[in-house]
């Protein structure tokens, strides 16, 4: 089991980074690529995909044939393990979050194919793994997205979502909405991201979740921090040893998220 931190940082809206934060992200991206453990990034991203299959989405696993709404806990999760690894390359570093609700496009610091004359981290990985089907995956990730953000999910949808609140199964309802809106990011992107098997290989992926994780912990702090039934509390999030209970609150993660901000440095696009 991973030993949880005191020590408390921000992750930002990826266009509110300044030019060292990018850096340090990409760097931190860049070595965890490199890797062909299970430090790697190779690793973490067949996590949720191809080939050990461990995400939860619309209440399915492929390792636990029960119906279990654990798409918003499994995934802090994952970020939280993510995170460390690249923690691990450099200190401090956290994963920014890309809120496309005002940024209507891919923002430069994934769209970007260099960085400083050298390739971007940001832009795709090479996939290289053999799938459970026995296919031999061996290509770079990619991206076709729409040609205007017009099919992202909108500031109203958004804020719909987030007044969810009116009756006993709302945890639940909330979680179904976060899900469609989620699946609609997927999907606008396409490519990769369009794939469950794929998805998380793509470097885009991590700040998408990211703030779907933020939408969690603002309605968190609208609707009651441990707002959820108490029959999920106690259940694993594999593969991480950690459980729901472990990941209610951010801090006891080690992280907050930063607000909105109009003090931008260009990477939005």
């Amino acid at each position: 089991m991973t030993e949880l931190d005191n020590k408390v940082l921000v992750r930002k809206n990826i266009i509110n980074l300044t030019a060292q934060e990018l850096a340090d992200y990409r760097k931190a991206v860049r070595e965890v690529m490199i890797l062909s453990d299970n430090r790697g990034y190779g690793y973490f991203a067949g996590i949720h995909g191809w080939p050990q299959l461990y995400c939860w989405h619309h209440e399915k696993n492929f390792h636990d044939k029960r119906a279990l709404r654990l798409f918003l806990p499994w995934h802090r999760a994952y970020l939280y393990e993510f995170e460390k690894a690249l923690q691990d390359r450099v200190a401090d570093v956290t994963v920014p979050y890309w809120d496309w609700r005002f940024t209507r496009n891919i923002p430069k610091a994934f769209s970007d194919k260099t960085d400083n004359g050298k390739p971007n981290s940001l832009h795709k990985f090479h996939m290289k793994f053999d799938a459970p089907n026995g296919q031999h995956i061996d290509r770079d990730t990619e991206r076709s997205p729409w040609d205007s953000g017009g099919g992202l999910p909108t500031e109203a949808q958004v804020d719909d979502v987030l007044n969810i609140e009116d009756n006993d199964d709302h945890f639940d309802e909330f979680t179904d909405a976060m899900e469609e809106v989620h699946d609609q990011v997927h999907g606008w992107v396409g490519g990769s991201m369009g794939m469950v098997p794929f998805a998380a290989y793509d470097p885009i992926f991590w700040s998408h979740h990211c703030f779907m994780d933020k939408l969690w912990w603002d309605w968190q702090k609208r609707s009651g921090i441990s707002e959820m039934p108490d029959s999920y509390k106690d259940l694993p999030l594999a593969p991480f040893g950690l459980t729901v209970k472990n990941v209610i609150e951010v801090y006891d993660l080690g992280y907050e998220y930063a607000g909105i901000s109009t003090d931008v440095e260009g990477n939005w696009g």
